[in-house]
């Protein structure tokens, strides 16, 4: 495996992204602030955003994270998108073992720059918020400065912005390499072949569909996993509370979350969903899985767990439910990040489970300096790469929602 060096120096390199997510969408972007800005093609098939797993997601943005590299990755990503951010985090904590994570999470999350995030008791929690039962909770983990904000709104921003600055494609039908260094040398696009400098996976749960068009390339450990998002009115939570409440995460992994600006009322409009359980998950890889909703999810985990938390959640009424792909990391549910071991001008960049979205702009970043200059500047995520399964260093996240 060789892989090219300097590229910058010559003169427009080509560069294919595939993939037009939040991470596609980041790269291309810092890949264009480039004093010599590449010729990049951008691959998607969804050019619709359908299916796009950030505009099916919850759209949450959080400093709220057990790793330094989560971290660093998500307070630039609340830099980035800072003017869209609504609502706030807060994540309950019902065990010792959970509440000592809770306060050892925020040290570090101070530690790196962090503000706004305070730890509650029973009675602070109480206090804030006042339509919570805290029989059962030991602590809480606030921030006023998380909070979400609307994914296709950005999406279809950037897009919009890069359009005359790239090459767009819909479909990989092939990829070549080159024999003595094992490098793609050349990928057929909507019919037609066409040389690249780099390739850029950023197709998250589709990722091992291109490793696999490259004979021999190891896949990534990286499954389609269908969540589903329900919206629900309950106007007496407002009522309560006085305005919306901030995006709530149980320990079961159940999280709801209002649909209005911060402040506001909205008349008792929530989304919720849950993490199920690692048992008897399908990967929906294949293309064998559908994406009709788990409809059986509110009856037997979301809305019994809703009520344990406060009953004023006793009148909710499910309006609506959707489902999309996760992007799964099986063996540490941490993104991947750098270059291929097999291949070296393949950059990948997947694999985030469930929070991409909000590390997009820095993940972005990090591609182009790969591809710019070979490796990290700003933000060091060599331990995000692949080796690690090879070595048996995979780094475990507390925060996964």
């Amino acid at each position: 495996m060789l892989r090219p060096t300097s590229i910058f120096l010559s003169s427009s390199p080509r560069i294919l992204i595939i993939g037009s997510g939040a991470i596609g969408l980041s790269s291309a972007l810092h890949l264009l602030q480039s004093p010599t800005p590449p010729s990049i093609t951008l691959v998607e098939r969804d050019i619709n955003l359908k299916l796009n797993s950030a505009v099916l997601s919850a759209g949450g943005v959080r400093s709220q994270f057990s790793l330094e590299e989560n971290v660093r990755c998500s307070l630039y990503g609340l830099e980035v998108f800072k003017e869209f951010i609504n609502g706030g985090y807060l994540f309950l904590s019902s065990t010792p073992t959970g509440s000592s994570s809770l306060k050892k999470n925020l040290q570090l999350q101070q530690t790196l720059g962090a503000k706004g995030t305070e730890l509650l008791n029973p009675s602070g929690i109480k206090n804030t918020f006042p339509y919570l039962h805290t029989r059962s909770l030991l602590s809480a983990s606030y921030s006023k400065n998380d909070g979400w904000f609307d994914p296709y709104s950005f999406l279809t921003g950037v897009r919009i912005g890069i359009k005359k600055l790239v090459k767009f494609g819909t479909c990989i039908n092939d990829v070549e390499t080159n024999k003595s260094t094992g490098n793609i040398s050349r990928v057929k696009i909507d019919g037609k072949w066409s040389e690249f400098d780099y390739v850029i996976n950023a197709t998250g749960a589709n990722a091992n569909s291109i490793i696999d068009l490259i004979p021999g390339l190891k896949r990534l450990p990286i499954e389609a996993r269908k969540r589903t998002i329900f919206h629900f009115k309950c106007p007496e939570i407002e009522a309560e509370q006085g305005h919306i409440p901030p995006l709530t995460v149980d320990p079961s992994g159940v999280w709801y979350r209002g649909t209005g600006e911060l402040g506001e009322v909205s008349g008792g409009d929530f989304i919720c969903g849950c993490t199920p359980v690692e048992d008897g998950e399908e990967d929906a890889s294949d293309g064998t899985v559908d994406i009709t909703p788990s409809y059986d999810l509110w009856d037997s985990i979301i809305w019994p767990k809703l009520y344990s938390l406060s009953s004023a959640f006793g009148s909710a009424k499910v309006l609506n439910q959707w489902a999309g792909w996760y992007e799964y990391n099986v063996i540490d549910q941490n993104g991947i990040v750098g270059f291929h071991p097999g291949c070296g001008n393949l950059v990948v960049a997947n694999g985030f489970s469930g929070h991409g979205l909000q590390m997009s702009p820095a993940v972005g970043r990090a591609v182009a300096e790969l591809v710019e200059g070979g490796r990290f500047e700003t933000i060091c995520l060599k331990r995000f790469g692949v080796e690690r399964f090879e070595k048996g260093e995979e780094i475990f996240e507390e925060g996964i929602v």
